[in-house]
């Protein structure tokens, strides 16, 4: 079901985006921009989000558990958008590792990032997708 999921929060962010006439460009970045933490230092998922602004643009950089350092996953555009007029916004950003496709939603939660991430898999391995949830801080 992870499927069913992402594509709903994708529609819904472009849907909403665009019924409330919220861009980019009208939310502020700041809170967003930094170096994010997992809070599970044990986590064996995503480690290590460092969120950086460029040309107005929001740029994430991950990093996922891995030995015996961390697998930089490179960086891709973080779009922000706002879902529901009354919420605040959410962040979505997807990665091609080439044997699976890794897509994250972000949300600032009381200076915390909650980040749902989504495995889909297409290398034929058997693996089954799957999703968890995980917390971020700034150090």
């Amino acid at each position: 079901m992870p499927n069913l999921k992402l594509i709903l929060v994708f529609l819904m962010c472009a849907a909403f985006s665009y019924a409330t006439a919220r861009s980019e460009d009208q939310i502020n970045f700041e809170p967003w921009t930094g170096t994010w933490t997992n809070t599970d230092a044990n986590t064996n998922s995503t480690t290590r989000l460092v969120v950086t602004r460029n040309e107005g643009k929001l740029i994430v950089h991950g990093f996922g558990k891995c030995h015996p350092t961390d697998c930089d996953w490179g960086t891709t555009g973080l779009h922000i958008c706002q879902v529901q007029p009354n919420d605040g916004p959410v962040g979505f950003a997807s990665w091609d590792a080439k044997f699976k496709d890794h897509h994250i939603v972000l949300r600032l939660t009381d200076e915390k990032l909650v980040v749902e991430s989504f495995d889909i898999y297409k290398d034929q391995s058997g693996r089954r997708n799957r999703s968890r949830t995980e917390t971020f801080a700034k150090p």
